[in-house]
């Protein structure tokens, strides 16, 4: 969905979304951000390690600010990728098909690091309830930091999605989701643990949207979706079953089995 980046004055990067469906595409600008990172945590502290700050303006929302983590302690989830920049945009611009008013639902961003879409979602509806979680707890340490009130930040292994009841003690006391997000967390197979994931959090509110997206050149995205479809049917023919049961590891498992994953 990222058409186009380009360098402006040497400041300014634009990033043109696409969206089939949109009557027009739309731009999401990156400018220049300044942090003072002394005493917060930089290099592994309580608030994680934070290196740098990006600030983005989304249309619909305005100025969304996201923190660069060090890449030896957050991984891939140390900075937003492109597709994190689509989806937010994607999430509220006007003009999006997938846009909706998320005030007085609940969020849950999987997968996150920076969180560039759930923190917009965030900031776009301050009615909403948004969750932020990632495997790496020095990510959803370093979330806390930027202060905004109806986020929650927190670890969460998708592989708790393989043993009974696993995932519903992470989550234990929040609820269910109105809406799933993700970006850039599949890459050319299927990753077990976060098709397992997905399929729970549907089994537990059926009326659940899951709204994930990867690059266009990342075989494992219709794959993911063909394999909840099946597995959903499958569930509906026999109730009691269990999804972490019926999901067989594929061969060739994407990167790490959770958490945020960027460009292979």
């Amino acid at each position: 969905l990222i058409r186009e980046k380009v360098l402006k004055n040497k400041e300014v990067v634009e990033y043109t979304v696409c969206p089939a469906g949109a009557p027009e595409p739309f731009t999401v600008r990156e400018v220049p951000a300044t942090l003072d990172i002394s005493g917060s945590g930089a290099g592994g502290g309580a608030l994680g390690p934070v290196t740098s700050e990006r600030k983005f303006l989304v249309p619909g929302v305005g100025e969304v600010r996201t923190l660069e983590l060090d890449p030896e302690e957050a991984g891939l989830g140390s900075t937003v990728w492109d597709s994190g920049i689509a989806l937010a945009a994607l999430l509220t611009s006007e003009s999006s098909p997938f846009a909706e008013d998320l005030n007085g639902k609940r969020v849950l961003e999987l997968g996150c690091g920076p969180a560039l879409p759930g923190l917009t979602a965030a900031l776009a509806f301050p009615d909403a309830e948004v969750h932020l979680t990632d495997y790496n707890p020095a990510i959803a340490r370093s979330l806390q930091r930027l202060g905004v009130d109806n986020v929650e930040a927190f670890p969460l292994d998708w592989n708790d999605s393989l043993r009974p009841g696993g995932l519903a003690q992470a989550l234990a006391g929040r609820g269910d989701y109105d809406l799933c997000i993700a970006a850039d967390c599949i890459y050319h197979s299927i990753p077990s643990a976060f098709t397992a994931t997905a399929l729970e959090l549907l089994d537990r509110n059926p009326n659940l949207r899951l709204i994930v997206i990867s690059q266009a050149d990342r075989q494992g995205l219709p794959l993911v979706v063909e394999r909840l479809k099946a597995l959903s049917a499958s569930d509906k023919q026999q109730p009691g079953g269990d999804a972490s049961e019926e999901e067989e590891p594929a061969s060739g498992v994407d990167g790490p089995a959770s958490g945020s994953e960027g460009p292979a």
